[in-house]
């Protein structure tokens, strides 16, 4: 069973399942190393460090994160919070799941079928012992997982599309647009030159670290033991039930614990088992480096299976500023250019010439194409940028558009419009009519959710 999964990232954080909701507190967190820490109140329930702590350690057992420390906290504590106001809610208006939907949920999730899709108790309680929930706990999870689909669902199911909105869409959706476009690369615009200061003060503002090292202790299980099979269901029991100990296992299964010297994520030593990347990749692991567990069984070219643990781990000292100059330098440039990019653009923007005059412009003064598109609809266009497609057919006037992806901003310029003569079918106009009332049930989601979290009383510490 493999604890870390695509699907269980939104049931814990259950507010991913609302990816629209554009809602955080202004303030970066910091909390000290004392657990009873008070960090926020939402009316007058507590969210201490602890429970901090206990959720960023679920988040990354799930996550592969590259988020420095500061962010995540606040990240973290914004989930918490918005988590808090919902259950709060809830519990005011009586939005109510039964014990037999939660009792449903768990037992039909992926996670914890067997191999003969069947629910396995086993699996849950791993799950569980990993993650530090207890049932109850963990039954609250989904049963405010559960409400939210369930408002979610009463929303859509009521939404209205009229008439008018459904052939409007429809139009759009099989009109004929002509538009024309250039793309300008920040790379086209000349930087000014670097000063000592600016390097330096990007440097003391960014971590630049080297990567860092560990070792590992080992056990190791040959293929050419006897009863292999047997043994090694033996080892995936104790490993399963003794998650934290690999003297455990080396006792009861009578195997020496055996240690590498250091090494990186990306390079391992030639003549220990650090050289495989398997190894590297399982020791750097979330599961294995920042929730202190054994490893899963893994299995090695030559059928030899491996548990291991961290023994030693240093972190990353900060690079000499000699090193990452050079990057630097080149970061900076490339910020210097967008800037300057975008100057020009909006000069441009502002004046009132047609949009196809400007392109002329900017195309013969920056040496740079100009891409037209003839008449055709959304579904012709296979081989144009969909960012570019969908502006495109946004636009409601000829005037210039602007499009940022990146180090490049897109200028789009509408040139005609040809609206179809054809006249849709009951299943074209059925099936748009279900695209369009998802859309707007999002929408309408997006605002209840704002409502309810931007009139709770929120304290931070």
């Amino acid at each position: 069973m493999k604890i870390q999964s695509k699907k269980w990232s939104a049931l814990l954080m259950v507010l991913v399942l609302l990816g629209f909701i554009a809602w955080s507190l202004q303030r970066l967190v910091i909390p000290n190393n004392n657990n009873n820490h008070l960090l926020a109140k939402v009316d007058q329930k507590k969210i201490t460090n602890q429970q901090l702590q206990l959720a960023k350690g679920r988040y990354l057992a799930l996550h592969n994160s590259n988020i420095d420390k500061q962010t995540l906290n606040n990240i973290i504590l914004n989930r918490l919070i918005q988590q808090t106001i919902l259950q709060q809610y809830f519990q005011k208006y009586d939005y109510v799941v039964t014990n037999n939907a939660i009792h449903k949920n768990i037992t039909h999730l992926n996670i914890f079928q067997d191999d003969n899709n069947k629910f396995s108790q086993q699996y849950l309680e791993k799950y569980l012992r990993v993650l530090k929930y207890s049932f109850v706990e963990f039954q609250q999870k989904v049963a405010l997982q559960l409400t939210i689909q369930k408002l979610q669902n009463a929303i859509y199911n009521s939404t209205i599309i009229n008439n008018d909105s459904l052939k409007d869409a429809w139009l759009r959706q099989n009109q004929k647009r002509k538009f024309a476009y250039i793309i300008l690369d920040s790379k086209n615009f000349q930087a000014s030159k670097i000063t000592t200061n600016q390097i330096k003060q990007y440097y003391d503002n960014h971590p630049f670290k080297e990567d860092s090292h560990l070792s590992i202790s080992y056990i190791e299980l040959t293929a050419k033991t006897k009863k292999f099979s047997q043994i090694r269901t033996k080892l995936e029991q104790l490993n399963y039930e003794n998650p934290h100990s690999l003297m455990i296992l080396a006792q009861k299964m009578k195997l020496p614990i055996h240690k590498t010297a250091l090494f990186s994520k990306n390079t391992g030593n030639a003549n220990d088992l650090s050289q495989y990347s398997i190894i590297r990749k399982a020791a750097f692991s979330d599961i294995v480096l920042k929730q202190n567990n054994n490893s899963d069984l893994l299995t090695l070219a030559n059928g030899n299976i491996i548990v291991l643990r961290i023994n030693k781990y240093q972190h990353g000292s900060k690079q000499d500023l000699s090193k990452v100059r050079p990057a630097i330098i080149k970061i900076l440039q490339q910020q210097q250019q967008i800037t300057k990019m975008q100057k020009i653009i909006d000069d441009y923007l502002k004046t009132n010439e047609n949009s196809i005059i400007i392109l002329k412009k900017i195309s013969k003064k920056y040496n740079v194409k100009i891409q037209q598109q003839g008449y055709a609809t959304k579904q012709q266009l296979q081989y144009t940028s969909a960012k570019i497609i969908d502006a495109a057919f946004n636009l409601y006037d000829k005037k210039l558009h602007e499009l940022k992806i990146k180090q490049r901003i897109i200028l789009i310029a509408l040139i005609g419009v040809k609206n179809t003569k054809k006249q849709p079918n009951n299943l074209e106009l059925t099936k748009l009519k279900k695209q369009l009332a998802l859309k707007q049930s999002k929408l309408e989601i997006n605002h209840y959710y704002k409502t309810i979290l931007n009139s709770a009383k929120i304290k931070l510490y």
